[in-house]
C-alpha cells in the first residue's frame, strides 16, 4: 500500500483492525466452546464414578462430601 492514495489507507486501517477483532473474537469463542464441551464431558465421567456404591437415598451434597 505504499503507492495507495491516502483515503484508501485511512479506510483500510480501521477495516483491518475491525476484522482482526472479529477474527480474534471468533477464535476465543471456539476455544471457549471446546473448553465447555470438555469440562462437561469430564464432569459426567466424574459424576458416574463418584456415585458408584453410594446409596440412592443420599442427596448429591452428601455424596459430594463423601458421606
Amino acid at each position: 500500500m505504499a503507492n495507495a492514495p491516502l483515503y484508501l489507507v485511512v479506510m483500510v486501517n480501521p477495516l483491518r483492525t475491525f476484522w482482526q477483532r472479529i477474527s480474534d473474537g471468533i477464535e476465543v469463542q471456539k476455544i471457549w466452546m471446546d473448553f465447555h464441551r470438555e469440562a462437561r464431558a469430564s464432569y459426567a465421567i466424574y459424576g458416574r464414578k463418584s456415585t458408584r456404591g453410594c446409596p440412592k437415598d443420599n442427596s448429591r451434597w452428601v455424596r459430594f462430601l463423601g458421606g
